[in-house]
Parts: C-alpha cells; sequence; structure tokens
C-alpha cells in the first residue's frame, strides 16, 4: 500500500492539515495505542508471511533477516532458510500490517517492504540490492557541528533508521535502495529542529535519490511543555505526546512527525517537554495525544512560547461482543473496525480481531457516534450503528453473526487501450448519524479491487473516475454486485514547466504554486525551478492557475491551464510588494507571528488564489514581494491559534505598498 497515494486524496485546506490527516488517522489505525512495555501478544493481529528473498541475479540468499520497523510495537524479526525461505509470523497493532526491511546478514544488502498485500498477506519475491550510504552532518547556524543531536530517516512516513551524531557532528546510514525517503531530520534540546526534504514538488509521489551527505541546520529552538490533565483536572502520566506536523519557512512543506516511535512522555505531573521546536515555524503546531486509555477531543496547538499547551483527556469508552457462525460457533481471526465522529475533528478510527473463543474487545472515543463494522476478506455481517458511549462507559454485547455476505468488486481501466489501474484505492463508505466508516481497497495487477461486507447501505467512490461520482450500493443478500470504473484520464497527472523573465532567459530559484480552479477540494501544489529554470510536479487533472514568483527579484506571473496541459511557461515580470507590522493591543511589536498573504488574480471564477505565508520579525514587521499586478489581496494573522483578519488591497502597479498595522487578534482596516 502506498501512502503517498492515500494523501493525494486529501482535501484542500488553507492550513494544509488535511492531507496530514489522511495519514495520521491510517497509521493511527488501530484501538491499540501502545507504550513501549506492551507486550507483543497483546497486538490484535496476527500474520503469516510466507515470501522468497533473493539478490539480483536471483540467488536465494540464506541467513537473511526479516524485521518490521518499531512503531508503538517493538520490532519482530524472521530469518531465511537455507533455501532463501521464510515464514514470518507477527503481531501488529494494525489490520494493514507493518512496514518491513529485509538484509541480508552483513548488511550489505537490503530492501524496503512498505506493507503487505492486505488480501493474499504474500511476499513472493524480496530482491536484496547494495544498500545506498547516506552521511548526515547537523551543525547551528554558525556552521559548529552538533554532537548528541538525534537523527532520523522517515520512509513511507514511518522511521525507517535513527542514529546520535558523533562528536563530528555526524552519522552514517545504510538504506534500502528501494525504500522511498520522505524526509531526513535532525534534532537537539536546546538547539532547534531541521529537516531535509526529499523531493522537489508538494504533494507528488515521486521521491527523490537522496544525496550522498545532507546538511541539517540547527538555528535555534523554542520550548513545548504539554500538560496533561483528565477530566477532574488531575495531572496524567504515561501519555506520548508527539508534534504531528512541522513546517519551517523557507521549506516546500511540513514533515509528518505522527508515524515516529519515539516521542515525548509526560510525567507524574502531567509535563511532557518538547525542548526543541524550530524558532521558525511557517505555522502553528498540533499535538497527538497517545494513551491506550485516554482520548483528547481538543489537542493544544503551539504557536509560541505564550501559548496555552494544557491536553485534556478523556477515558476511552469499551465495546466487546462476540462473533458466531449461524449455527453459533464461535470465529477466531475475525478483522473488525469502529469509527465515531462527535464534536471534534480528532475522531476515532480502530481496527481489532477475535480471539480464538470468538470474543473481541475495542477502545473507543467517548461521546462519538460510532459504527462497529466486521471488516474481513473472508466474514461480513450487518454492522452496529449509531452506539454512543461516555466516558468510561461499556457495552458488552455488540454481537455479530456473521456469513459470506456480498463482494461488491470491479475493474479499474484507463485510456482507449483500457489497461489495468495498479495500486490506485477505490473508498467504500457506510454512513449514520454523522458517522461515515470508510474502507479502502487498492487495486492489484489486473485493476481489481474488492470489498466483503454484510447487508446495507453504502457509497463506492471509484479512483480515475472523473469528478470520483458516487454510486449508492444497497447490499441485501447477493453473493457478489459488479461496478466496475474507467475513465479516459488519469486524477492526477504530471506537469512540467518553466519560468522565464521579460528576456526569455530561464529563472532559477522561483516558487511555483498551482490551485484548481472549480475544483473545491482539490489541494494545490507548490514547487521551485531548478537551475535550468524548469519544475515538475504532480497536480489534479483540473483547470488550474500557475502562479510564480521570484522574491529577491521582485518578479511574478501567472498562466490558466486546462485539464489536458502539459507542459507550461510563466513570463515573470516586475511585481508589486507589501509590508506591514503586527502589533499587540498596547501597540508593542508582534514577534513571530504567522502572517499568510491571500493573493486572488483577476480570474472570475472560485479557487483562483495562492497562499504566501512569513513571520513577523522582532520588530513586529513583515513583508511579501512577487505579488503578481491585478491581484486581489488579504493579509490574516495567527497568534496564540487564533485567526486576525489584516488588510485587504490590490496591487496595481509595480510599487510598495505599506500596510496598516494589524493588531493581533482584532479586526483590522481595509487598505484602499
Amino acid at each position: 500500500m502506498t501512502l503517498q497515494k492515500l494523501m493525494m486524496c486529501g482535501m484542500k485546506s488553507d492550513t494544509g492539515t488535511a492531507l496530514a490527516l489522511i495519514w495520521l488517522i491510517f497509521v493511527s489505525s488501530t484501538a491499540l495505542a501502545l507504550d513501549e512495555k506492551t507486550d507483543d501478544t497483546a497486538l490484535p493481529f496476527e500474520w503469516y508471511i510466507p515470501g522468497i528473498v533473493e539478490d539480483e541475479e536471483g540467488t536465494r540468499v540464506a541467513g537473511a533477516i526479516v524485521e518490521t520497523l518499531p512503531a508503538r510495537e517493538h520490532a519482530q524479526s524472521a530469518v531465511t532458510d537455507s533455501n532463501g525461505r521464510f515464514v514470518f509470523n507477527f503481531r501488529s497493532a494494525s489490520q494493514y500490517g507493518s512496514p518491513m526491511v529485509v538484509r541480508s546478514s552483513d548488511g550489505s544488502r537490503k530492501s524496503f517492504v512498505p506493507q503487505p498485500d492486505h488480501w493474499t498477506r504474500k511476499l513472493t519475491r524480496v530482491v536484496l540490492k547494495p544498500v545506498r550510504r547516506v552521511s548526515v552532518v547537523v551543525v547551528d547556524d554558525s556552521g559548529n557541528v552538533q554532537p548528541g543531536a538525534t537523527i532520523g530517516v522517515v520512509a513511507d512516513m514511518r522511521l525507517l533508521d535513527s542514529a546520535t551524531a558523533g562528536d563530528d557532528g555526524r552519522a552514517g546510514f545504510d538504506l534500502p535502495a528501494d525504500a522511498q525517503i520522505d524526509w531526513v531530520f535532525a534534532r537537539l534540546a536546546g538547539k532547534g529542529f531541521d529537516y531535509y526534504e526529499n523531493y522537489d514538488a508538494f504533494p507528488t509521489q515521486e521521491r527523490l535519490t537522496p544525496p550522498e551527505e545532507i546538511t541539517l541546520t540547527l538555528n535555534g529552538s523554542q520550548s513545548a511543555d504539554v500538560i496533561v490533565v483528565d477530566s477532574k483536572k488531575q495531572p496524567v502520566s504515561g501519555v506520548r505526546v508527539t508534534p504531528w506536523i512541522i513546517q519551517k519557512t523557507g521549506k516546500l512543506s511540513y514533515i509528518n512527525l505522527s508515524g515516529m516511535p519515539d516521542v515525548a512522555i509526560s510525567d507524574d505531573s502531567g509535563i511532557a517537554a518538547v525542548p526543541w521546536l524550530p524558532i521558525d515555524l511557517a505555522r502553528n503546531v498540533a499535538f497527538i495525544i497517545h494513551h491506550p486509555k485516554y482520548h483528547c477531543p481538543q489537542p493544544p496547538y503551539f504557536e509560541s512560547e505564550a501559548s496555552d499547551l494544557t491536553a485534556h483527556v478523556l477515558r476511552v469508552a469499551t465495546i466487546r461482543g462476540m462473533v458466531t457462525r449461524t449455527d453459533g460457533t464461535p470465529v477466531a481471526g475475525v478483522h473488525l473496525q469502529g469509527e465515531g465522529r462527535g464534536n471534534t475533528n480528532r475522531y476515532f478510527r480502530g481496527h481489532t480481531m477475535t480471539r480464538k473463543d470468538g470474543t473481541y474487545e475495542i477502545d473507543v472515543y467517548p461521546d462519538q457516534s460510532t459504527i462497529i463494522a466486521v471488516t474481513d476478506n473472508a466474514h461480513a455481517a450487518e454492522s452496529r450503528m449509531d452506539i454512543l458511549l461516555k466516558e468510561g462507559e461499556s457495552l458488552d454485547d455488540a454481537d455479530f453473526v456473521v456469513s459470506e455476505g456480498t463482494l461488491i468488486h470491479g475493474t479499474i481501466t484507463l485510456g482507449k487501450d483500457r489497461e489495468p489501474v495498479v495500486g490506485d484505492n477505490a473508498t467504500l463508505l457506510q454512513s449514520s448519524g454523522g458517522t461515515d466508516l470508510v474502507r479502502w481497497s487498492f487495486t492489484d495487477e489486473k485493476g481489481r479491487y474488492r470489498f466483503r461486507v454484510g447487508p446495507g447501505n453504502y457509497t463506492l467512490r471509484l479512483p480515475n473516475s472523473e469528478s470520483r461520482p458516487e454510486i449508492a450500493v444497497r447490499v441485501t443478500n447477493e453473493a457478489e454486485i459488479v461496478h466496475d470504473g474507467h475513465s479516459d484520464r488519469k486524477d492526477r497527472v504530471t506537469l512540467t514547466g518553466a519560468a522565464v523573465g521579460e528576456d526569455g532567459e530561464p529563472l532559477a530559484g522561483c516558487e511555483v504554486h498551482g490551485e484548481s480552479i472549480a475544483a473545491l477540494g482539490h489541494a494545490g501544489f507548490r514547487t521551485k525551478t531548478g537551475a535550468d529554470g524548469r519544475f515538475s510536479t504532480e497536480r489534479w487533472s483540473d483547470r488550474m492557475v500557475v502562479y510564480a514568483l521570484h522574491s529577491e527579484k521582485g518578479l511574478a506571473g501567472f498562466v490558466r491551464i486546462t485539464e489536458d496541459t502539459a507542459d507550461v511557461t510563466l513570463t515573470l515580470v516586475p511585481a508589486g510588494s507589501a509590508t506591514g507590522r503586527i502589533v499587540d493591543d498596547q501597540g508593542k511589536p508582534v514577534a513571530a507571528a504567522r502572517v499568510v498573504l491571500n493573493v486572488e488574480v483577476d480570474l472570475p471564477e472560485a479557487g483562483n488564489g495562492i497562499s504566501l505565508t512569513t513571520l513577523s520579525d522582532e520588530n513586529g514587521n513583515y513583508s511579501f514581494d512577487g505579488i503578481a499586478l491585478g491581484s486581489s489581496c488579504s493579509i490574516y494573522v495567527y497568534r496564540n491559534n487564533e485567526q486576525t483578519a489584516g488588510p485587504s488591497f490590490n496591487v496595481k502597479n509595480a510599487e510598495a505598498i505599506v500596510l496598516d498595522d494589524v493588531v493581533a487578534n482584532e479586526a483590522a482596516k481595509t487598505h484602499e
């Protein structure tokens, strides 16, 4: 399963957190939030995965080690026999299994396996290749090396490897050559945080080959002390607190830390300390709260060290039951999924599996309307709907009687030759009481998807169908229901282009933004031009506005493209700029406030704007360069998780506009 593909389904958001939320609910797809002392036998999902390990010449590799990546469970491993065969028996907190690394006994050859196949649970062949050596050096903004820094490598949104920088500020990594590296990061208490982005556009599935040497710069830190308290306002210890997404100014996008196993833990006073947040945050930082018996409906956000970082947690509720056949015999190993919605955007999604006696147990979030469903490859039953439990309550008779149910399946094809669509996801929703229970099925090598379900009403969404139309599916007692899908074009395609000056010469280092026109919900893209002035990115197959700016040269330009545009040239001309100041209600300057400039270009349709972000300096000043002529602009200021509307203005000439002061957290005036 390719998690970057899953993220491509994300909705557009001015804060960008929607794409990250897709990943958060995926890595949190179990009711079991385990701490480091949890026994692996408590993990609900058991896997038996057979496979063969070979080298590039097809020679079987004996003694190769097959190992899961550590997350909220311990790493588990198996070893190939003399014929290079293995049967990997491991347990997982997720019904989707766990990413794995396979390595030769001497560690010189490796392979990265993102996820075992959910339906067949087979790894038919793993090919080991020579490792890719990457050296990482950590320095401060004066170039001094930073020994003791924690360095991590993230692949497929999970921590692939980590190390501590030595006395020379360095650590070396032998990485699987086939691993799609997302980020390399470094952090150090009192020094800060930095990350290397292994892509040249965002969002995108494409990952680059990481360089042999990466330098990360820790340019100062902020401290965040998250205080965890229960509903009686008593401190709660042992809670894992993770900064969710961190974005530094000047980066294409954010790093997502939700899949990291090493996090801050609340102490006896309920305090979890994070003393390494960077000083140059481009956005606020939400914290994820992990504990097997607590839920945090409104996690705290860090804007500055003055932020209120109290995490109010509630004890989870518990649902228990038994799964039997029609003759009353219990069924072991049946997968179940729960999903709940309430007055919070931290909704519940969890999975579990029946025990040998057919019983199951799943902890759910309180005060959320919850659906419990059998989501198994071989069994199905009618779902239990509209379960609503208070903090600490339990429901003990949520039983299911299973049968083979109905198989909803089909084949997805693309283009005039009707080629199968491989590795894309079909989505099936079951809704009740404001809750959507969501299932995904990723297409196989023949473009086939499948869901096994019980009686009920469902909504099916197929990939690469224009506008992803919803198909209503009513299931009674049919053996199968077939829905094929076809589209003439992909949902997402590659766009290449160039940025040039008025003289036609290529412009390196331009920011390039794209936003869909009249296609709400489709996230835009951001990339930069290379030394040759060109760029390449993924984008939705929509009509779009593509906007480019070169801040240092004060240039900007934009073009409109159609669904079929494959290459575009943007001519940048002298542009406008805007400066202003952020103050508090006493008129004193506010430093490190996040300032967002929304730029709407001259186009009479919705969805034609881009957003630029900066931080106010120690004097409260901010500036934006490269604002295209003819733009309508608005300023918004974010401080202590509060939004303040600032001035609105139009850019008619290539001149500097001085804006009125913005009083943080108060409405501001309109600039004529």
